[in-house]
């Protein structure tokens, strides 16, 4: 992953909670402990690593998109957890999904969704899927490859679980790893075998 810039979007922030876990653990904090969990893998790796956000602050939208773009970012993945409806059983759905918009995002999205897939597999834990949906960073993210990985269901306690133990981040945030490893040799085989 030499000299590639990856931006990592943890979503929500400041008063934007995002979804909430049956223990009261915000979303807002859970992207953000995943992002830097994920920082320090990359980096790992050799890839240049920018994060969206260090602090429980609000940024925009908009600025999300621009500020990769003016940093110049080679791929750009947005951070979430999913959550049920409060009339849902928080027990009926759980497991990671990631979404895409454009075709030149496509790859990403399906190398991180098989990933994840394998990677939680061992826990029983299903995959919700890979879905092709206009959300704000997807849809403007036309500069480079992106993807909105929901990495759970914030609202299932099994998955909430994930979450809190440092075991659970290191197996959400080496899935990604492993899905961009694999998404990327599968698109450059020569350039990657010879790292």
């Amino acid at each position: 992953m030499a000299g590639l810039h990856i931006w990592l979007d943890p979503g929500h922030g400041g008063a934007s909670n995002g979804a909430l876990g049956a223990t009261g653990l915000a979303e807002r904090e859970a992207n953000l402990r995943l992002a830097l969990a994920l920082e320090k893998r990359l980096q790992a790796l050799g890839a240049t690593v920018s994060l969206g956000r260090r602090t429980d602050k609000a940024v925009s939208l908009e600025d999300r998109i621009e500020e990769a773009l003016e940093n110049h970012a080679d791929l750009f993945l947005s951070l979430h957890c999913n959550a049920v409806a409060d009339t849902t059983d928080p027990l009926s759905v759980r497991g990671p999904s990631v979404h895409y918009y454009h075709g030149l995002s496509q790859w990403l999205a399906e190398s991180l969704t098989a990933s994840l897939a394998a990677n939680l597999k061992s826990l029983d834990i299903p995959n919700y899927g890979l879905v092709r949906n206009n959300l704000f960073v997807t849809r403007e993210s036309i500069w480079f490859p992106a993807a909105l990985v929901e990495f759970c269901f914030i609202s299932h306690p099994g998955d909430e679980e994930l979450l809190v133990s440092d075991e659970g981040i290191h197996r959400l945030t080496q899935s990604v790893v492993d899905g961009l490893q694999m998404g990327l040799l599968q698109r450059d085989p020569e350039t990657n075998a010879k790292e």
